[in-house]
């Protein structure tokens, strides 16, 4: 009873994610630690744990570092055990590896399996942190395979590899998913959803030139006031005086999650009365930074940067709804193309000129109530006189609002629309949407199901014909024909037991992974600034409690 105690104060720990060592431990410490300062708290009202724990009636305490560590590896290897035991009664599986640098520079390759379960439930499991020196290709293939075998897993059974765009992990030839498929020519390779959206969004800024000022604007103004505490300080007083809600906080920029920028641009409509009077003190009172903060006002009291910001608060507020989905672990395949389509007509939608009036209106509302610079036409640039064809630089517009209009208002719109429908065709293939085809619609293409049999080896005959009379009993159900629809029923036993080469089917495709960027939050919050020097296999061991506490339950019996 006493070591249940002790694990299950363990567990609770580490599902936590907290530190469970202190930095002295002794007697005469204060603060020994999480781990053993819950025990000092559960002693109270536990007597098993006052008995052994505090009193000290036996010799050992089990408490050390060394059965500390044991405990973790007993934890750890039961719920990897579990996550091994499950992939193989599932048979395939998928493989999402993903690699980013840790806080103490070590290079650091997450590797993730997803799988369906016998009730058609796709599940997506941590299977570790693995240490590399290279990132290249032969280097990272060499790793999974590895992985792969270590616990006990064939890479015959792989359908699908998920990656991001890096030419190590997708490239034709000599890439990750080139040498896997070498070995198994059945795991298709999808590049991750989620890095495909961030590359859209992130062209734009590259593209166009306002765009990019805005953000450049945004992170500036982040950078000058979250870098000194004084200026925080003005900051949230002001906030406090003029705002019932002290609780907004500007936000940073992030490179690879948009969802940050998206939060930074709401963060700076919300508070941008507060913004105005706290660069306006800083630039009145502050002598060494004042000419900083009256660039900065500057930048932000002019029209363009207030018409940029809610025309792209308008356009983030869509892609960050398909941004969130693509993240989830229950994306599929047939999902996101509908969802990017719905994301790509909305934005089509707000092509009109009262969407664009409606963003023009707001913008002068503000401008004037603040006294902003009005809206100006850019000084137009001309070709030198000697060459050929010198003249206009720009072309002509009727007026200072007809260039919002087409030069960033449309401009912007176009290049989000376009660069989402090129990018999401990368993962345009063709055995995807073949299988999508037989499963959803009514009266699929025979040259579909040849595909699928072909390539999986069904039988071509059998697949057809369950596919007809499964069609005729859905219909009679009177829903919607869609993906999920179908799914719900076919996942009914006594549905699923009368068609088992649709359940395969419905099986295989659910188990292609979308998203390969799944560990590496808890990366950093497991190996912070205080616990560089982890080592590889605590670190898996915590990971594993951290992630895993939902769906696996420990037993120590």
């Amino acid at each position: 009873m006493y070591l249940s105690n002790l694990l299950d104060s363990l567990l609770f720990c580490g599902r936590q994610g907290i530190d469970i060592r202190g930095y002295r431990e002794d007697e005469s410490s204060l603060n020994k630690g999480n781990y053993l300062e819950l025990l000092n708290l559960r002693a109270k009202d536990n007597t098993i744990i006052n008995r052994f724990f505090i009193e000290k009636e036996k010799t050992f305490r089990y408490v050390s570092v060394p059965y500390t560590n044991m405990f973790l590896n007993y934890t750890g290897k039961n719920i990897k055990h579990s996550i091994i035991n499950d992939i193989k009664e599932a048979i395939i599986f998928s493989i999402i590896v993903d690699e980013t640098q840790d806080l103490a520079r070590h290079e650091q390759v997450s590797v993730c399996a997803r799988y369906v379960s016998k009730t058609l439930e796709p599940h997506e499991v941590f299977l570790g942190f693995y240490r590399t020196a290279s990132t290249d290709g032969e280097s990272l293939t060499t790793l999974i395979k590895e992985v792969i075998s270590s616990n006990g897993l064939s890479i015959n059974n792989i359908r699908g590899q998920c990656y991001d765009g890096a030419a190590s992990m997708r490239g034709s030839y000599s890439g990750v998913h080139a040498r896997i498929r070498a070995d198994n020519k059945l795991a298709v390779c999808v590049h991750c959803y989620a890095h495909i959206l961030n590359l859209c969004l992130v062209d734009l800024s590259k593209v166009i030139s306002h765009v990019r000022n805005t953000f450049g604007i945004l992170q500036s103004l982040y950078s000058f006031i979250d870098a000194s505490s004084k200026r925080c300080s003005i900051f949230e007083q002001i906030m406090l005086e003029t705002s019932s809600n002290g609780k907004n906080k500007l936000k940073s920029l992030s490179d690879t999650r948009w969802n940050c920028r998206t939060e930074s641009i709401k963060a700076v409509i919300k508070t941008l009365p507060v913004i105005l009077k706290t660069l306006q003190t800083i630039s009145e009172n502050d002598p060494l930074h004042g000419s900083d903060a009256s660039s900065l006002l500057n930048n932000i009291q002019t029209f363009q940067f207030v018409f940029c910001l809610y025309t792209l608060n308008k356009i983030m507020e869509q892609t960050n709804i398909l941004s969130k989905y693509l993240q989830s672990p229950s994306i599929k395949y047939a999902t996101v193309n509908i969802m990017s389509q719905k994301t790509i007509d909305e934005l089509n939608e707000y092509r009109s000129e009262n969407a664009f009036n409606e963003i023009w209106k707001v913008t002068q509302e503000i401008v004037n109530s603040h006294d902003f610079l009005s809206p100006k036409m850019p000084r137009k640039r001309s070709l030198p006189v000697k060459n050929i064809g010198s003249g206009s630089f720009h072309p002509e517009f009727k007026d200072v609002k007809d260039f919002y209009r087409i030069e960033i208002y449309y401009l912007i719109l176009d290049t989000t629309t376009q660069a989402i429908k090129d990018k999401f065709n990368e993962n345009d293939l063709k055995i995807l949407n073949s299988i999508n085809n037989i499963l959803v619609d009514k009266n699929p293409d025979v040259s579909d199901i040849q595909e699928v049999s072909s390539v999986y080896g069904f039988d071509v005959n059998e697949l057809k014909s369950k596919i007809i009379i499964f069609n005729r009993m859905f219909t009679s159900l009177k829903k919607e024909v869609n993906f999920e629809n179908k799914l719900a029923y076919i996942k009914k036993v006594e549905v699923g037991s009368g068609f088992p080469i649709l359940v395969d089917a419905f099986k295989l495709f659910l188990t292609i992974s979308m998203n390969c960027e799944r560990s590496f939050s808890c990366l950093r919050r497991l190996k912070n600034y205080l616990r560089t020097t982890m080592g590889q296999i605590i670190l898996n061991y915590r990971v594993r409690v951290y992630q895993e506490d939902m769906t696996i339950e420990i037993t120590f019996k």
